[in-house]
């Protein structure tokens, strides 16, 4: 399966150790961590972490995105994983504070689109801070069903029907249309 692929003006490619630095400085980054699980900041902990990934990606089991530029400027994250018969889990959404806004929105559809068109899964799955309240709001646009919540998420399952309406309609707002 190739795993590097362009879409919406952005490139994907998997997480490598190289990237751990990349990876801790947006997870420690104080705009960005306040509805992130904690996150130990620790350079060599991150690397173990990525070496652990890197076989659970041999194994197809997960796949952890590094979106960048056209010259190669690292963006941001995006990971699929928990992959089930016929649903996958989208999480690990972070992307630079001080880019354009649409590039996270774009990040995210490019990865639900791999998820969806590539892998070949009919369900997404996702959770949510419920603090986390502009986030909240954008997934809720998509119409997904609730499938739980705790004290401190949402858990929701998208079809890629409801997903393909939305998106589009994104996709025309953000002036990108089909590509």
């Amino acid at each position: 399966m190739k795993l590097i692929f362009e879409k919406f003006g952005l490139f994907f490619r998997p997480v490598e150790e190289y990237d751990a630095t990349f990876i801790l400085n947006l997870r420690t980054n104080p705009l960005l961590s306040k509805f992130l699980s904690e996150t130990v900041p620790n350079i060599q902990g991150q690397k173990e972490w990525i070496r652990k990934y890197k076989n659970r990606e041999k194994q197809n089991q997960e796949i952890y995105f590094i979106a960048s530029d056209k010259i190669g400027g690292k963006l941001g994250l995006n990971r699929l994983y928990n992959f089930e018969k016929n649903c996958f889990e989208i999480g690990s959404w972070l992307y630079k504070p001080e880019i354009e806004m649409s590039i996270p929105i774009l990040g995210d559809l490019a990865c639900r689109d791999f998820g969806f068109e590539v892998l070949g899964f009919p369900f997404c799955k996702f959770e949510v801070r419920k603090k986390n309240l502009s986030v909240v709001k954008y997934h809720l646009a998509f119409n997904p069903e609730k499938i739980a919540e705790s004290d401190l998420n949402y858990y929701f399952k998208l079809s890629q029907k409801n997903y393909k309406q939305h998106r589009d309609k994104l996709l025309k707002i953000l002036s990108y249309g089909q590509k």
